[in-house]
């Protein structure tokens, strides 16, 4: 009996880490939502990114209904995200962007310093709009 035990404890934990991997695979091939959406999401439950990224794949699999809810929760977080002067979720770096590009940023969005440039650059991110900051930075180089 006791060997029957293991395998089922076995078992479950073999089907708990397929059902984790299959929402994890939802999330990333979706190809809507980034890793700063995870984090975001993340810090509005309470959770660690790779949970939040488990949630949102979760929801993606479940189907129409649970996605508009997930559109909502994303934009309540990052509402609640945007609600600190100087949001630490979607970091400058992290996109790869350097001080040379804070620098410019600064100078293109009349921004008194590179800080406030990069601040302003991370609320784009946080509402997800990198295209603003990638335009932004490409005119400022011309």
């Amino acid at each position: 009996m006791e060997n029957l035990s293991a395998i089922a404890d076995n078992s479950a934990e073999i089907l708990l880490a397929q059902t984790l991997q299959e929402k994890l695979d939802a999330f990333f091939s979706y190809g809507k939502y980034t890793y700063c959406d995870a984090k975001i999401l993340g810090n509005y439950w309470g959770q660690s990114v790779v949970d939040a990224k488990v949630l949102m794949g979760q929801k993606i699999l479940a189907g129409e209904r649970s996605l508009a809810y997930l559109e909502q929760y994303q934009v309540d977080a990052q509402v609640q995200a945007l609600s600190d002067p100087e949001p630490s979720i979607c970091f400058f770096y992290e996109k790869g962007y350097t001080y040379d590009d804070a620098v410019a940023l600064a100078e293109f969005w009349f921004k008194e310093s590179p800080w406030e440039a990069k601040l302003q650059a991370e609320k784009n991110f946080i509402l997800g709009k990198d295209e603003v900051v990638e335009n932004a930075l490409r005119l400022a180089r011309r």
